[in-house]
């Protein structure tokens, strides 16, 4: 009798099992790259450096202008928050009457 193995006849479990799989592998072949990459960086350590620099350079300027843009957008709502947040800090301070001696 051919076929699947029992344990595969189901559609589901044969997913899991792949599923399983692909992550398994998928993490082995992200740790070869990760080898890879270090192999890279020692053989060659100021191109290294300078991708380095230019990708943390990209990620500020990329930060920086999309704050720029959200706090003018947002400027409203930032604006409330922080007079709700001033109410909210004022009622839970105690008064000068109540405050323990």
């Amino acid at each position: 009798m051919k076929g699947p193995p029992p344990v595969l006849k189901s559609l589901s479990t044969s997913l899991i099992l792949r599923g399983i799989l692909a992550v398994i592998v998928g993490i082995l072949l992200l740790g070869l790259i990760d080898i890879g990459a270090g192999v890279v960086a020692l053989a060659w350590p100021a191109p290294t450096a300078l991708v380095l620099v230019l990708v943390v350079a990209f990620w500020a300027l990329f930060g920086g202008f999309s704050e720029v843009f959200t706090r003018g957008i947002d400027v409203r709502r930032t604006e409330r928050a922080l007079h709700t947040g001033k109410r909210l800090a004022g009622s839970l301070n105690p008064k000068p009457s109540q405050a323990m001696t």
